[in-house]
């Protein structure tokens, strides 16, 4: 399958880190906060597989800042109150983009594919899990820790 002339897809690579504890983030940080512009939760019961609760963005601070404001801290709260007997971790996701520069806008529309290509069984996030309103075409490839997240991500219109 190729894309049509005029709608080839911005290349994205996101790397995962791998999950470290979501309180020893906010007490300590991460050698990542300051790379990172994305970030993903999830929760674990014993030895089952992770499940990615949250995806989130960050543009002028780093992902431990974001994690001890006051939506995430009340968010951590609610999720320890419903899931006591689960873990909770925080991985870090390093973006690069081939052609071009990040902005926000490219990091939102980012944010919001992954979001929106996430399972709906487990997400929190309350936006862009029913539409994500992005108009340009993109192809994410998501390695590392990536937990439930698809590996390839395509956005766009192609042929075969």
């Amino acid at each position: 399958m190729k894309p049509l002339p005029d709608e080839y897809p911005r290349e994205i690579s996101i790397r995962w880190t791998r999950p470290r504890a979501y309180a020893s983030v906010l007490a300590e940080g991460c050698s990542h906060d300051d790379d990172a512009k994305l970030y993903m939760i999830s929760r674990r019961y014993s030895t089952a597989a992770p499940k990615v609760i949250y995806i989130g963005k960050t543009w002028d601070q780093c992902v431990s800042g974001r994690l001890k404001q006051k939506d995430h801290r009340e968010r951590y709260a609610r999720w320890r109150h419903a899931y006591p007997r689960q873990s909770f971790f925080v991985s870090h996701g390093i973006v690069k983009i081939d052609e071009g520069r990040m902005t926000r806008k490219r990091l939102d529309e980012i944010e919001r594919i992954l979001i929106y290509a996430s399972s709906l069984d487990h997400t929190e996030n309350i936006n862009n899990i029913w539409t994500h309103r992005v108009t340009d075409a993109y192809r994410i490839l998501n390695s590392g820790s990536r937990a439930s997240i698809f590996r390839k991500i395509f956005l766009g219109i192609v042929t075969s």
